[in-house]
């Protein structure tokens, strides 16, 4: 489903973020020394890269919360940066335990502060003086604003409705019900079922659906209605009570 995926490759890493056109970003001009983002990585930062061309670095925060800095190749960058860098966004939020995203773009630096908006991301508050005394915008994307924008896992959420009801199961047709319960699935097949049943049963909750019970994490084990699903192995199972 994602055309980025994630990588540990610290070689690689460091070479693109110290390239020139690259390395400016990441630091202000005062700061002369050399990116090493190893300690970051044996921190638990979450690295997504396409290519090795376009780089995303997810710097663990507090629980849940992550800020990204993003890298791009000075050759490849182009349009199709917003989209790669929207489906970094999905693979955090569906491969990992990521419940808000956060990014700070100091404000002479309209191309990211552009992408960052593409991607969903809302300015906070801002920070005067913070980047060599230019302001510093602090902004964020919460997984229920981007979950409200998700609309391409829709069409995984149509699967499960079809294979419950191949199972038979009685599904009620709902493209809101199947984007949620799509976004679910993704999580779930990826080893995040705890993640896959508090992220749908805060939908199901408001919007006066059943709720779903976890019964395994990794792999995901999920108990809907009548109905026991098991992810494993990007298979299905699924199995009446």
């Amino acid at each position: 489903m994602n055309k980025v995926r994630a990588t540990n490759d610290i070689d690689y890493i460091n070479e693109l973020i110290n390239m020139p056109g690259v390395r400016e970003y990441h630091s202000p001009p005062s700061n002369t020394d050399e990116i090493d983002f190893g300690p970051a990585m044996a921190a638990g930062t979450v690295a997504v890269t396409y290519n090795e061309t376009h780089l995303w670095l997810y710097v663990p925060v507090t629980l849940g919360v992550y800020e990204v800095h993003t890298s791009v190749h000075p050759e490849h960058r182009g349009a199709d940066t917003v989209g790669l860098s929207r489906e970094s966004v999905d693979y955090m939020f569906t491969y990992t335990d990521a419940v808000e995203l956060w990014t700070r773009v100091p404000e002479g630096n309209e191309a990211a502060y552009a992408l960052a908006q593409k991607c969903g991301f809302k300015t906070r508050f801002t920070t005067h003086g913070a980047w060599d005394g230019e302001p510093v915008r602090a902004m964020s994307l919460p997984i229920s604003v981007w979950a409200a924008r998700a609309t391409s896992f829709r069409r995984m959420g149509e699967w499960l409705r079809w294979e419950l009801e191949q199972a038979g199961a009685t599904v009620e047709e709902d493209k809101i019900a199947d984007q949620y319960a799509g976004i679910a699935t993704w999580m779930a097949n990826n080893g995040q079922g705890v993640k896959a049943t508090w992220f749908y049963n805060q939908y199901a909750f408001t919007a006066f659906r059943p709720l779903i019970t976890c019964h395994g994490d990794n792999p995901a084990i999920l108990q809907l209605g009548e109905y026991f699903v098991k992810w494993e192995d990007g298979e299905i199972d699924i199995k009446e009570r």
